[in-house]
């Protein structure tokens, strides 16, 4: 199946659109409104659910670098769907990133659109920097951490 129509007296009624994949499309999203969805729970909720899944999986984080890109629809009861990578950095990270989206407990207060509770697409970017440093000196005094970088 790749589209469902109902029709009510000649009006389209419902419609339903699938892809390729078999994944459900998500018809009527916007991307500006006046006023953006809200995580009921806290983004210190959400940062701390996202560094939960990544520190549980155990990968050796220090040397990843790059930004990963989740794309989701916020729809107008509050659920979370159509989540997927948009720009991401490898499989495993990127694996990481959709597991910590489909595991996070809590409702979105939805957009809003003159008035109107709608579909909002967002881009939640998960950064990883790397730096290494090489000091010259390093010293503790006073409570005080001093260094010199080369």
């Amino acid at each position: 199946k790749k589209s469902i129509s109902v029709y009510k007296n000649n009006e389209m009624v419902s419609n339903e659109n699938w892809l390729e994949s078999g994944e459900p499309y998500i018809d009527n999203i916007f991307y500006s409104v006046d006023k953006e969805p809200l995580f009921l729970e806290g983004m210190g909720f959400f940062h701390k659910h996202l560094l939960k899944t990544f520190n549980q999986a155990q990968l050796d984080l220090s040397q990843a670098q790059g930004t990963i890109k989740v794309g989701f629809v916020v729809m107008e009861n509050g659920t979370m769907r159509g989540i997927k990578i948009e720009d991401g950095i490898n499989k495993p990270l990127d694996n990481l990133a959709l597991q910590a989206f489909h595991t996070i407990m809590g409702e979105w207060k939805p957009a809003v659109l003159d008035g109107e509770e709608v579909r909002c697409f967002q881009i939640f970017p998960i950064n990883f920097i790397y730096t290494e440093y090489d000091y010259d000196y390093v010293e503790l005094r006073g409570g005080m951490l001093y260094w010199e970088i080369n």
